[in-house]
């Protein structure tokens, strides 16, 4: 079994997302996180990444995000 907490990079993007769920809190190593192209939509769902203290790349465009 593999251990999450040392993924780097993911990418959702395109993956008709609609919220980011708190369980990516679980990934403190995560540098570079792709969700472009989902249908994310709450400003709070995005603020919630602040949590992610090592994350430096992060694309969100293509989402409606109020």
């Amino acid at each position: 079994m593999w251990n999450s907490n040392y993924i780097l990079w993911l990418d959702l993007s395109n993956n008709f997302l609609e919220t980011v769920e708190d369980e990516i809190l679980n990934l403190p190593l995560l540098k570079t996180l792709y969700l472009h192209g989902n249908y994310i939509k709450e400003l709070d769902d995005v603020k919630k990444l602040q949590g992610l203290t090592n994350l430096t790349s992060l694309t969100l465009y293509g989402n409606h995000i109020e």
